[in-house]
């Protein structure tokens, strides 16, 4: 009887030292891990894109979802040798504040974008925005998701 308690002690603690061996599982690539939302569509406004911002025009598809943007966050990443990374920061803290605005299902509006006081100016290559703002649906709860749209220059 000694053995197997013995025995069962020993295998609860090998149990134990291996589980803390899982491999960690690779988070999404996207702002802050949010889900992304696919009934915001985002394009840029033309010849608004330049190394230090653009224009968007963005549209809600929802059928009942709603958009509430405001300073939330987003960040700017380049895509280089196959992966995306984030751009490094040129300075911690921006003057640039997004008022706060509601987006109704059908409606589009314009949205300026600028992230040259984080980013500084972009130099040519392949990026992607992602912002994150909250998504409201009837009946349910609020829920701050993200859209993202890739740019060249």
């Amino acid at each position: 009887m000694k053995k197997y308690i013995i025995f069962t002690v020993i295998f609860m603690i090998m149990c134990l030292m291996l589980s803390g061996c899982k491999k960690e599982e690779e988070k999404p690539e996207f702002l802050y891990d949010l889900p992304v939302t696919y009934e915001l569509v985002a394009e840029i406004k033309e010849d608004s894109l330049a190394a230090t911002g653009c224009e968007l025009i963005l549209t809600n598809q929802g059928e009942e979802t709603q958009f509430d943007f405001g300073y939330v966050g987003y960040k700017v990443e380049r895509y280089e040798d196959g992966e995306w990374s984030e751009m490094p920061l040129v300075n911690q803290y921006s003057e640039d504040i997004a008022l706060g605005f509601r987006l109704n299902p059908g409606e589009s509006t314009e949205f300026r974008v600028g992230w040259s006081e984080l980013y500084g100016e972009l130099p040519s290559g392949k990026y992607r925005y992602i912002k994150s703002v909250e998504m409201w649906k009837p009946k349910q709860l609020t829920q701050v998701v993200c859209f993202f749209i890739e740019f060249t220059l």
